[in-house]
């Protein structure tokens, strides 16, 4: 029976994504991605993306080689939302079978993801579901490249620290906070690329999904 790293690698998908404001990094950097409960223990002074976390967990949100865009982009644009920068945190694959994590063909937060168990939603099968035919879309019809998910607000859920030795690169889209981070703290593989602040090259067919 394959394996999901034997899935990953047939798929060319070797990076999960995350982000996150620019102000969480420092702390991001040095302590990795806690979940929400982890910086509340800790008393890191982070404030969630999502302060309702409709998904119903104690995670971690991540998604597959590319930012889920459809939320990503409000988050970035609303004007009930401090003006901020943002970062987007590439993290290795191999989170994928060391960590505690789920898996959504949709957002988690969407009814019919967060009323299924944590459990039920684990493992080699339910991995292969994000890149079938799912949310009403035939994938043959989107024309994707392998290492994406069908739906682009797919997501990966995880319910562990994700430590800063799995980070490979920060991307941001401000030149100014790229001079910072590169001349403040070089080892943290800093980018100035705007790539993953832009939709999917499947958008057009999500406009109303």
């Amino acid at each position: 029976m394959a394996t999901i790293e034997e899935e990953c690698a047939a798929r060319n998908i070797d990076c999960l994504l995350h982000f996150t404001p620019v102000t969480h990094l420092d702390s991001i950097l040095m302590r990795g991605l806690l979940v929400p409960s982890a910086c509340r223990a800790r008393s890191v002074g982070m404030r969630p993306n999502d302060p309702d976390r409709h998904d119903n967990q104690d995670a971690i949100c991540l998604t597959v080689e590319w930012p889920n865009y459809k939320v990503f982009y409000p988050f970035r644009v609303s004007e009930t939302r401090p003006v901020q920068h943002w970062a987007v945190i590439a993290v290795q694959h191999r989170v994928l079978w060391e960590k505690a994590v789920c898996f959504n063909t949709t957002n988690a937060a969407d009814n019919l993801m967060r009323h299924q168990t944590f459990k039920a939603r684990q493992g080699l099968r339910k991995f292969q579901e994000m890149f079938g035919d799912c949310s009403g879309k035939v994938r043959a019809d989107l024309k994707l490249p392998d290492h994406f998910p069908t739906n682009p607000q797919a997501e990966v859920l995880c319910l562990e620290t994700i430590e800063p030795a799995y980070f490979t690169a920060i991307y941001v889209a401000d030149i100014e906070v790229y001079r910072h981070y590169r001349a403040h703290n070089p080892r943290a593989n800093v980018r100035f690329d705007t790539t993953y602040f832009a939709p999917r090259v499947d958008h057009k067919h999500w406009k109303n999904g």
